[in-house]
């Protein structure tokens, strides 16, 4: 009696190349039917698939450029940048000008953290007016911009661009890029229109979190961001937004999770650290909030809100000389610190009831702001 098939067997016989990979069992040296086949398992992310029917294909014409093309695609969904740049690279040099494949390596460019060679690329696309690839063109050159922190530049090309191509992408990659520029009500404008076109466009939900948490509007701002790291899980600017929203809604414990997640992303953004550290003092976890102020200090030392927070936190473990030591170095550096005039209350002995310290706290998270307008919040949600 024949054994009855695995359950993946039985995936494999349902999947979307199946048919595909039948036909060409019969007919291996089919180069159209390898391509399809190639397209379509990349496509469901069976990878090992794609792989196999390309390298069939490249076994049978070694020196195409359509097929070297694709394998340089592949390379980039395994996330070998570095290897898919060289690809296409090479393709380039040897002549071949295709948009889609000036698109892929600007692409690459850009993973690679090199938006001035992407950027030059996407310039040139643009000048062309590709029909097909103009949003996804846009977008990334909203991007590379975004990545070199040229924030007027972004959004001025945006609402060049808008009323032709206010795509999803193009709509929430300009809606963060005003957040960054201070510009909540366009943020909220823009990522409000590309959420009505994609409800799981990520910079829209990042964006539009952003702002209610600007706002203080915790509980609002949760499930966008929430939906925005089930997306990306491995975006720390998702995640530090993420944890301040749990902040605000008081959730102290979770919040404190989802930081330390995010600073596995971004090690170096303090905004992150001094949330950390609040929360280990909400938690009354002192020792932890003073690493935390201590890894914020480790990244810059003449940032008075760090010097601050670990003042506080001295300040509440009773060790008020190193306290004022620390106070005294916070108010002698530029801009006030709030949580430097946090520690002076404590050492003043202004907060010795659980509820004017609770009380005085909050003002950390919520509007108090230091003298250049900033407050924890804005801290957090800046990259």
């Amino acid at each position: 009696m024949p054994s009855s098939p695995t359950p993946s067997q039985v995936a494999l016989a349902s999947a979307p190349w199946a048919t595909l990979a039948k036909l060409l069992e019969t007919d291996p040296s089919n180069l159209r039917l390898r391509a399809e086949l190639f397209e379509r398992a990349l496509a469901a992310g069976a990878l090992d698939v794609a792989a196999s029917a390309l390298d069939g294909a490249l076994a049978i014409d070694p020196l195409g450029a359509e097929l070297r093309h694709r394998k340089a695609v592949l390379s980039m969904a395994r996330g070998d940048w570095q290897g898919a740049e060289a690809q296409l690279q090479g393709l380039i040099n040897e002549g071949q000008h295709d948009p889609g494949l000036r698109y892929n390596l600007a692409y690459t460019h850009f993973a690679l953290g090199e938006s001035a060679l992407a950027n030059a690329l996407l310039v040139e696309l643009m000048q062309e007016q590709p029909a097909d690839l103009m949003d996804q063109v846009l977008t990334l050159r909203l991007r590379c911009l975004h990545q070199e922190h040229k924030l007027q530049e972004g959004v001025a090309l945006y609402q060049q661009f808008e009323a032709q191509h206010a795509s999803a992408s193009t709509a929430g990659t300009a809606a963060l890029m005003a957040v960054d520029l201070g510009q909540p009500a366009l943020a909220n404008a823009w990522a409000s229109r590309a959420l009505a076109m994609n409800p799981q466009q990520h910079e829209a939900l990042v964006a539009k979190g952003s702002v209610l948490l600007g706002e203080r509007q915790g509980s609002q701002a949760l499930p966008l961001l929430v939906r925005a790291e089930r997306g990306h899980p491995r975006d720390g600017r998702t995640l530090s937004a993420l944890g301040l929203a749990h902040m605000l809604n008081g959730n102290f414990a979770e919040a404190q999770m989802v930081l330390h997640r995010a600073v596995q992303f971004m090690p170096g953004h303090i905004g992150t650290w001094h949330a950390i550290g609040w929360c280990a003092i909400f938690m009354r976890d002192l020792a932890a909030a003073q690493l935390a102020f201590e890894e914020a200090i480790s990244l810059d030392r003449n940032f008075a809100e760090s010097q601050g927070g670990l003042a506080v936190t001295l300040a509440l473990r009773g060790q008020a000389q190193s306290a004022r030591e620390t106070l005294r170095r916070a108010e002698g550096l530029p801009g006030r610190s709030v949580s430097a005039d946090y520690a002076a209350a404590i050492l003043g002995g202004e907060t010795q009831d659980a509820e004017r310290f609770e009380k005085m706290a909050r003002r950390i998270l919520g509007a108090q702001r230091d003298a250049e307008g900033r407050s924890l919040a804005d801290l957090i949600l800046r990259p």
